[in-house]
């Protein structure tokens, strides 16, 4: 199958425990989405021999294995999917964030609490292995490019607030709010030993 110029690229990445990302409904929402010839899919954390892939897929599907830094291949898609059954925390999302893509991922991840609003709307799966849902998220995005764009402007702005600059001044803001509930006259204290 011959790569098409204005081939959308789905990136997904997860580097093991492909239960917990439900590598299994992703799966039946590509195979929905296979009579499509405008997409590519970019598996992200784990190669070929590692997944139990369908054939069907192949040519289409690119397992670029682990990476220490997939922020070198984010710029390069236009959507991440994410479909966990949950991820807490889940720092990859928030790096397609900051790289400027839409995400369509499960309510149970934390980072679909970051998403902007137009994301929200239009990249959150509630009914988990809803393959048929989960796949019509992914195709709105694919034949709306101008909604990519509109998302991925958005996210990147929602994204900024998890620097690690953020971060720290949030960090640095509790620790002090801390030390003031324990020591309210705000003079610095040593117990000696």
């Amino acid at each position: 199958c011959a790569l098409p110029i204005s081939a959308v690229w789905i990136v997904f990445a997860a580097g093991g425990d492909f239960e917990k990302r439900n590598l299994s409904t992703l799966t039946k929402a590509l195979l929905k989405l296979n009579h499509r010839e405008d997409w590519r899919f970019l598996f992200v954390g784990a190669g070929k021999e590692q997944v139990p892939w369908p054939e069907e897929l192949s040519a289409k599907t690119y397992f670029l294995g682990r990476m220490d830094d997939i922020g070198t291949v984010l710029p390069g898609c236009d959507i991440m999917a994410y479909p966990a059954w949950y991820d807490e925390a889940s720092l990859v999302c928030l790096e397609a964030m900051a790289s400027g893509l839409p995400l369509v991922i499960s309510h149970k991840v934390g980072a679909s609490q970051a998403l902007s609003k137009i994301n929200q709307e239009n990249g959150i799966l509630t009914n988990l292995d809803n393959a048929d849902r989960l796949a019509a998220l992914i195709e709105n995005l694919i034949q709306r490019k101008e909604l990519r764009e509109t998302i991925g402007r958005e996210n990147r702005i929602q994204a900024k607030q998890f620097s690690w600059d953020e971060i720290y001044r949030q960090y640095k803001v509790l620790y002090e709010e801390v030390h003031n509930l324990r020591n309210p006259s705000g003079k610095t204290t040593v117990a000696l030993a």
